[in-house]
């Protein structure tokens, strides 16, 4: 059986999960590839949405604090709230 594999560089999970199924297939007996998506289209494609990940997930970790700060006042609020 012809597999195709289709994976995308944001981050390396789904190049790392991409590469675990296509090795247990090989042990299995199956022929398969294993094509990044966006590089397929465009290696400018593949450039923009990886950096614009990169971008997302720095921003995401600079907003952790204010997060943190959102759920904490919630928490406190919904305590209150089961006391009335």
């Amino acid at each position: 059986m012809k597999i195709l594999i289709l994976t995308t560089s944001l981050g390396q999970g789904h190049n790392s999960a991409a590469a675990c199924i296509a090795k247990q297939l090989n042990l299995m007996g199956h022929e398969n590839i294993v094509i990044d998506m966006y590089e397929y289209i465009s290696p400018l494609l593949k450039e923009v949405m990886s950096r614009g990940y990169l971008f997302t997930v720095d921003s995401a970790a600079k907003l952790r604090p204010l997060a943190k700060e959102v759920y904490l006042l919630n928490e406190t609020r919904q305590i209150d709230s089961d006391e009335v």
